[in-house]
């Protein structure tokens, strides 16, 4: 503790006393007194014998090197027991990493010290965050390489913007910016390094059409409009390559004014895999970009079975159904009136109100499958706005409607159900309230018991039965009050 706060004189009592030991647990009072940067407490600790600043490889003066306390890394170096070159080079790695200039070059002054180490690991940190005298430095040393690893430091400085080091990089003969095909412009291009992706352009050796143009595509995708107009401003990048895939990343990303940038092109196509943009967009919930895709005539917004309004009614996005709608080429009763049942399935209310504005849409689809799936899920305001267009019928299937909603157990669908003269809640042998007797829905049990036509006696007291079997225990006391209703049934296995 007083090494790692820099407590000198504490040092030295401590050390007067014989039980004391500072060299007890692989040397940590020497490795955190150097990586805390207290000059002091090293020196004091370099002067006791039993101390080893080499301990745990060399960490003191790699935390040293790594922290930038100059004065601690150069009276480790004095120590002809601590070797700097430890550990694959970490020192001037660190150093490199952290920008600690003076440190690199005391560190490089150092014989043992190989900045060319571990792939030429030093400059690659360096070019990554940005240091740029370290880099200079590096790069004025002859066993430095700035191409090692596929030209990674120019990569990871394109990548991170680091405009300056970019430059410095290209200057130099051995670095090739096209590498890992053209991998700098399209990690500039992505990232809207826009100073980066000029400069890069600038070399004859950048190819910003390679990869199946993805620099331009990635630009796109992430909205970065000035760096998709200077790409385009470039004859070799061709935004409708890899079947427009530029296009469509920035549809589906709702990238308003790259779609509008890029519908300016004459070699774009909107409609591209089979309408591909305007059905992603949709799905997305991006309006905007919808609506300028429905005024470009080359679009055809029921693609793929009307792909687009179906989608749209089924996650819910009401403006974009309304777009649709809005347009005489768009069907909504597609794939047996999908969208509204669709809508139907996942509660989508104001969606299912604009539908049933259209006449061409029937509710009552696929024997009324829009009203079966909104009980059997529990959309109480569905039901009754499905309910009030007379196209529909609750009590199709065999009342499959209150059945499912009464083995779910939602007591508002049971109770709208029942108020409908055609619902029959004794259908399928009493099918509702032996489910809901069997799953525990004491309310709706009580609910389907005050309509006469319902029999709690039906398919042998198989209501009691489930309720006991399943240890609903006031459920079975409520059918024992029913005259209906034989207790011996529960004798019964069956």
């Amino acid at each position: 503790m007083a090494s790692e706060n820099g407590h000198a004189e504490i040092v030295k009592i401590l050390l007067a006393d014989r039980r004391v030991d500072p060299s007890d647990c692989n040397n940590i009072a020497i490795a955190v007194a150097s990586e805390n940067g207290h000059l002091e407490v090293v020196k004091i600790l370099l002067a006791d014998s039993r101390v080893d600043p080499s301990a745990d490889k060399n960490y003191s003066i790699g935390a040293a090197s790594r922290r930038g306390h100059v004065e601690v890394v150069k009276i480790l170096l004095a120590d002809p027991r601590v070797d700097p070159s430890d550990c694959n080079n970490i020192a001037i790695k660190l150093a490199s990493a952290n920008g600690h200039l003076e440190v690199v070059n005391i560190l490089l002054a150092d014989a043992r010290v190989d900045p060319s180490d571990c792939n030429n690991i030093a400059i690659a940190v360096a070019s990554e965050n940005g240091h740029l005298e370290v880099v200079k430095i590096l790069l004025a040393d002859s066993r430095v390489d700035p191409s090692a690893d596929k030209n990674y430091s120019i990569e990871a400085a394109s990548e991170n913007g680091h405009l300056e080091v970019v430059k410095i990089l290209l200057a130099d003969p051995r670095v090739d910016p096209s590498a890992d095909k053209s991998y700098s412009i399209g990690a500039a291009s992505r990232r809207s390094h826009v100073e980066v992706v000029k400069i890069l352009l600038a070399d004859p050796r950048v190819d910003p059409s390679a990869d199946k143009n993805y620099s331009i595509g990635a630009a796109s995708r992430r909205g970065h409009v000035e760096v998709v107009k200077i790409l385009l401003a470039d004859p070799r990048v061709d935004p409708s390559d890899s079947n427009n895939t530029a296009f469509e990343l920035a549809s589906e990303y709702g990238q308003v004014e790259v779609v509008n940038i890029l519908l300016a092109d004459s070699r774009v196509d909107p409609s591209a895999n089979k309408n591909f943009s305007i059905r992603t967009a949709t799905e997305e919930g991006h309006s905007e970009v919808v609506k300028i895709l429905l005024e470009d005539p080359r679009v055809d917004p029921c693609a793929k079975r009307n792909e687009a309004i179906r989608r749209a009614s089924f996650i819910g996005h009401e403006e974009i159904v309304r777009l649709l709608l809005a347009d005489s080429r768009v069907d909504p009763t597609a794939k047996t009136n999908q969208a509204i049942r669709r809508a139907a399935l996942c509660g989508n209310k104001e969606v299912i109100k604009l539908l049933l504005k259209d006449p061409r849409v029937d509710p009552g689809a696929k024997k009324n499958d829009a009203i079966r799936k909104a009980c059997q899920i529990g959309y109480e305001d569905v039901l009754k706005l499905l309910l009030e267009d007379p196209r529909v019928d609750p009590c199709a299937k065999r009342n499959q409607a209150i059945r499912r909603a009464s083995k779910n157990g939602h007591e508002e669908i049971v109770q709208i159900l029942l108020q409908d003269a055609r619902v029959d809640p004794a259908a399928k042998k009493n099918y509702a309230i032996r489910s809901a007797a069997g799953n525990g829905h004491t309310e709706i049990v009580k609910l389907l018991l005050e309509d006469p036509r319902v029999d709690p006696g039906a398919k042998r007291n198989q209501a009691i039965r489930r309720a006991s079997k399943n240890g609903h225990e006031e459920i079975v006391q409520i059918l024992l009050n029913d005259s209906r209703v034989d207790p011996s049934a529960l004798n019964l296995r069956r």
